[in-house]
């Protein structure tokens, strides 16, 4: 008896070993890699207009940008997108938001935000299981060649401007480089004499 109940508590402890230190990592980033191509898809918008991934993205970089309406993060993440777009004359990349919500609750929230960007519908949530969406908002960054240059999930630390900077420096890592001050000329005492 004493060695079942051993065994059982060995086998416990392995399970929350397992558990704390060797997490599943499909849990915690998504089946794509920065890089590497992303699935292509063709959505509808909620005006009907159909959009595809490869299209999109020739002419622009393109954030895709997975949520809900309901959720008072996305509101706030697609508020500062919302508000980035109207303040440029040129983006340096283009925007598309994707939900699995209906036509009739995305349109009042298209209506009740003011958005310009086109919100497409994954009706079978197709779309966000190609790209692994375990959180929301979800953010991916696709350049011209289709390829992953950044992703977030959750809007902790987003931010647009981030985005841009991001497709500026071709997805390389922002490092500022401090320059070191000039040496100051020595000042030199007045004449005596002559007024200070």
């Amino acid at each position: 008896m004493t060695a079942i109940w051993g065994l059982l508590l060995l086998g416990l402890l392995a399970f929350q070993i397992n558990m704390i230190f060797f997490p599943k990592s499909g849990e915690e980033q998504p089946g794509l890699a920065v890089g590497l191509p992303v699935p292509d898809f063709t959505l509808k918008s909620i005006d009907g207009q159909s959009f595809q991934l490869n299209t999109v993205a020739k002419s622009k970089d393109v954030l895709l940008v997975f949520f809900s309406s309901t959720s008072q993060a996305c509101r706030i993440e697609i508020g500062e997108i919302n508000d980035y777009f109207k303040a440029q004359t040129n983006p340096a990349f283009s925007v598309l938001l994707i939900s699995d919500e209906s036509a009739d609750k995305l349109a009042d929230f298209q209506k009740e935000s003011n958005l310009g960007i086109p919100i497409l519908r994954d009706e079978n949530g197709a779309v966000s299981g190609k790209y692994k969406v375990s959180e929301i908002p979800a953010n991916f960054l696709v350049n011209k060649e289709r390829g992953l240059t950044y992703y977030q999930m959750g809007s902790e630390g987003f931010n647009v401007y981030k985005v841009q900077a991001l497709i500026t420096t071709k997805g390389k890592k922002l490092e500022l480089e401090e320059k070191p001050e000039a040496p100051k000329a020595p000042e030199q005492a007045p004449e005596p004499g002559k007024n200070q």
